[in-house]
């Protein structure tokens, strides 16, 4: 699955993100000046079965994810929740050149400091492979 468009959609459509980009450069975070921040990398593929009786053809569930790295929480802020929101808009529905619309999976905390917080959420869009 090709990651720039989402990418390039989320530096668009996300405004409020300090930084996107691939998960090489997750390492250059340089403190609380440069989140919230997303980066995407792939997670996984799940195929279904063949369709075809002479021929391969079968739809693939590609997963990726937006790793979002955001203040914690505060009595009058929730940076990390503000982030997810902005990137699900973007992201839901989303059929760019994809096969199929993107669709939300799963989330979870990844890390967790007194300052900052790693959230991973997960995204599937299906595409199809055939037997040439």
């Amino acid at each position: 699955m090709r990651l720039n468009p989402v990418i390039v959609r989320l530096r668009e459509q996300c405004p409020g993100l300090k930084r996107v980009g691939h998960a090489d450069s997750m390492e250059a975070i340089d403190g609380l000046a440069e989140v919230p921040a997303a980066f995407v990398h792939p997670f996984a593929d799940q195929a279904g079965g063949n369709t075809l009786d002479n021929d391969v053809a079968q739809r693939v569930g590609a997963m990726f994810v937006v790793q979002i790295v955001a203040r914690t929480s505060s009595d009058s802020a929730e940076p990390l929740e503000d982030a997810r929101d902005a990137i699900r808009s973007a992201l839901l529905g989303w059929q760019g050149e994809y096969h199929e619309p993107i669709e939300y999976v799963r989330g979870e905390v990844i890390d967790v400091s007194k300052q900052i917080i790693w959230w991973r959420d997960i995204y599937v869009v299906g595409t199809y492979i055939r037997s040439l």
